[in-house]
């Protein structure tokens, strides 16, 4: 350590590391920080210590470079090795424009490996300017636009934290819904990826929670916002919303990680691995949260949905955290045959919701018997999609957070619940009759 303080021998620098100093160099930068030199690796406090800096280092920083083309450091990332499948071609203008134009083949838009991991996410919606060495070219991104070497450009278009944070016009609403469909954004753009070790799912997006957090004036719960949770709360796996998206699982044991991996509480969409798609608000304000009397059909036992201390946009960590809820809960049998797509077809004549679940499972009435499906549409109360493919699940307890939706969960040894689903109204008068109770989700 002492050593490297005094200087660095550049030819003992991995290729890639020698490659970004070369770059800064040329450009007249300075100064350079890269994650494996500035961060004393497998030192626990030194690691905790940086990780909270990362919107300092990133957003303070000319000019960030993401090395897409290679996934290993000891390469270099400089040398473009793409093979255009034609040759550009090269016309005069005329009319006497003067001069002359280049046409060639698109290339990929693919920014490369970087795009895949956890970090990287962080890294790139932090920083002020971007340079993308990409598999087939280079991308610049700013605040304002995006632009690639084959000339196609986004102008006004920006995923960069800093041109949502700095925009000030519009309404506080306007303000924040830009903000929380950002975050939707990056659920969805971050739970695609992967962490080496996936304890640091929270510690990779604290530098972005913590100035959202503080726009929004509102408490970060383990990935979801407070002054939104309800909605936040409806999350579903991608997988059963859209073939985009891969498989999940629960969190998977690595080398810097042994099972059983607790990550999350498991109504955070944080507790899978796999991709998340978030329920727009759009979709949610087609919803109904209030009952007749206009009474939230959902809401916190005490002024805040938590009073667990350790949730916050600052937590680098947060296996658990308790949910202190009041609602109607009702049981329902998850009926053993898959419902047709005649069945699924037949509910959405009805304009019944089914339209955003893919492979669902049917629930029934607790009183319902022997699991078999029949024409008797009163026997159907709702349609589910489980996290996970469950096996041997026969019961469920769910939990109303909107007329037409709400959390399959099972109940645990100490009267807690854990999120295991989704679930969709079919029979809309199946909680009028329960009253309201106290749940605590784990």
């Amino acid at each position: 350590m002492e050593g490297i303080q005094k200087g660095v021998d550049e030819s003992r620098l991995v290729a890639a590391h020698r490659d970004t100093i070369t770059l800064a160099r040329q450009l007249g930068i300075r100064y350079i920080w890269i994650d494996a030199l500035c961060i004393i690796q497998g030192d626990k406090d030194d690691w905790e210590r940086e990780s909270k800096l990362m919107a300092k280092v990133y957003g303070h920083a000319t000019l960030t470079i993401m090395a897409g083309r290679s996934g290993d450091a000891r390469n270099s990332f400089i040398a473009n090795t793409y093979k255009q499948p034609a040759p550009c071609c090269e016309f005069p203008l005329g009319d006497g424009l003067g001069g002359n134009v280049i046409v060639g083949p698109l290339r990929s838009n693919d920014y490369g490996i970087t795009e895949t991991r956890g970090w990287c996410c962080q890294e790139k919606r932090l920083s002020r300017r971007v340079v993308f060495f990409g598999k087939e070219q280079l991308f610049f991104l700013c605040r304002s636009s995006g632009y690639s070497e084959d000339r196609s450009y986004q102008e006004g278009k920006s995923v960069l934290l800093h041109s949502f944070l700095k925009d000030g016009n519009g309404s506080p609403q306007s303000t924040r819904d830009r903000l929380l469909q950002y975050w939707d954004e990056i659920v969805v753009d971050f739970s695609r990826r992967q962490l080496s070790n996936p304890h640091d799912i929270f510690a990779a997006l604290a530098s972005i929670a913590e100035p959202i957090s503080k726009a929004l004036q509102s408490r970060y719960l383990a990935g979801l916002w407070e002054c939104d949770l309800v909605r936040c709360l409806l999350w579903r796996p991608g997988y059963r919303v859209s073939s985009f998206f891969g498989p999940a699982t629960g969190p998977l044991p690595t080398i810097f990680a042994s099972a059983p991996v607790i990550t999350a509480p498991s109504w955070s969409w944080a507790s899978i691995q796999g991709g998340v798609k978030p329920l727009t608000l759009q979709q949610f304000r087609r919803m109904k949260t209030e009952s007749q009397s206009g009474t939230p059909l959902i809401r916190p036992k005490q002024d805040l949905w938590t009073v667990d201390p350790h949730c916050g946009a600052d937590a680098l960590h947060m296996p658990s955290c308790e949910l202190q809820l009041l609602g109607r809960i009702q049981q329902a049998i998850v009926l053993t045959r898959t419902p047709s797509s005649e069945f699924i077809a037949s509910l959405r004549k009805q304009k019944r919701p089914a339209g955003t679940m893919r492979r669902p499972i049917v629930l029934g009435h607790k009183e319902l018997k022997g699991g078999s499906l029949n024409k008797d549409m009163s026997v159907f109360v709702a349609l589910g999609i489980f996290d996970f493919d469950e096996e041997g699940i026969e019961e469920v307890w769910c939990l109303q957070l909107t007329l037409e939706e709400g959390l399959m969960l099972c109940r645990k040894d100490n009267e807690t619940f854990q999120r295991i689903g989704v679930f969709q109204v079919c029979k809309l008068d199946w909680f009028d009759s329960v009253a309201e109770s106290e749940v605590r989700l784990v």
